[in-house]
């Protein structure tokens, strides 16, 4: 049987793995594997706060079963996606904050990667996948998305204020 050709819109590539190691920037004496902790870090909030879509759920639940339980870090899972985190893995909520955070500006996700994280690093590759880093990155994260849903809320909405 042969499979069905899909036609509807391309995912959003919010973040890709590969780019970085694949780049000449990217150093040379850094695993491949630490080119998924930032995005993989990423993906372990998005988890943790339900702002991935029901079909990442329904792909993912022994994944996420085991992240949950802590046997498995984000970036495990990230991996696993071939290093991608796409549109098609978050819900509405989660497309609307990425679109807004990973933009180019003063606020932006590798940028705060970056100022929390990289304390005494020469690099970001050098950040690794602890939960003592993730804790920080869930710290700044969880601040990001109170302060965006602050600018999206509507005025009618005066109560979720509190």
């Amino acid at each position: 049987m042969q499979s069905k050709k899909y036609y509807g819109p391309k995912p959003i590539i919010y973040e890709d793995a590969k780019t970085y190691y694949d780049s000449p920037e990217y150093p040379v004496n850094s695993s491949n594997e630490q080119a998924f902790v930032p995005g993989g870090m990423l993906l372990a909030w998005l988890i943790k706060r339900d702002l991935i879509s029901r079909y990442f759920k329904k792909e993912n639940q022994n994944f996420i079963k085991d992240f949950q339980q802590g046997k498995i870090s984000g970036p495990k899972i990230y991996k696993s996606w071939g290093g991608r985190l796409t549109s098609f893995m978050l819900n509405f909520k989660g497309n609307q904050f990425l679109e807004y955070y990973l933009q180019e500006g003063p606020v932006n996700y590798f940028k705060d990667y970056e100022k929390y994280l990289l304390k005494g690093l020469d690099n970001i590759f050098e950040i690794s996948d602890t939960q003592q880093n993730y804790k920080i990155a869930e710290s700044f994260l969880d601040q990001r998305f109170k302060e965006w849903q602050r600018k999206t809320r509507k005025w009618w909405e005066f109560w979720k204020l509190f």
